[in-house]
């Protein structure tokens, strides 16, 4: 996970799943409101770093977790596709709207509530595809819409629309 560690990005949720499915997990971003597990080989920390570094911490993952609460459209969980790396999203992260711009939607994986037992059974069905991506790119031609760019060209039609 990339962001703020906080109870808004459902890490709560992050934490009892991953303690339940014994995995390692790793978040890079600001602790905000929410003990972070320090000491617990199952989880590891690092600061907030610069967005261009943010690469290499991606391709050290096999999923990307995000359950957020409230978020809109969270553009980490864009990052993660950019690196192929499979998501598992909420309805409110904004992983719902991607899976409708990606060429492979089934690499998105939506957890159903609020609970651990969501995020557990999202995330066993995100390690399985994970398996099967291999060197697969799954966003197609997504990746040309999600740039700053592209952000950038939207938005100001937007504004001139105004």
């Amino acid at each position: 996970m990339v962001g703020g560690w906080s109870y808004r990005k459902g890490c709560d949720l992050i934490l009892d799943a991953i303690k339940a499915m014994n995995l390692r997990f790793l978040h890079v971003g600001a602790l905000v409101d929410l003990p972070f597990p320090q000491g617990d080989s199952m989880f590891s920390h690092v600061d907030a770093v610069e967005q261009r570094q943010l690469v290499g911490f991606y391709h050290r993952a096999r999923v990307f977790l995000l359950p957020s609460r409230e978020e809109g459209l969270a553009m980490v969980q864009a990052q993660a596709i950019a690196c192929n790396l499979p998501v598992v999203g909420s309805p409110d992260s904004g992983a719902e709207d991607l899976q409708k711009m990606v060429a492979k939607p089934e690499f998105i994986t939506l957890i159903r509530s609020f609970d651990t037992d969501s995020v557990k059974a999202a995330l066993t069905e995100a390690l399985e595809k994970a398996d099967r991506l291999v060197h697969n790119r799954y966003a197609g031609h997504a990746i040309d819409g999600l740039t700053w760019e592209a952000y950038g060209k939207r938005y100001t039609q937007f504004l001139n629309s105004l």
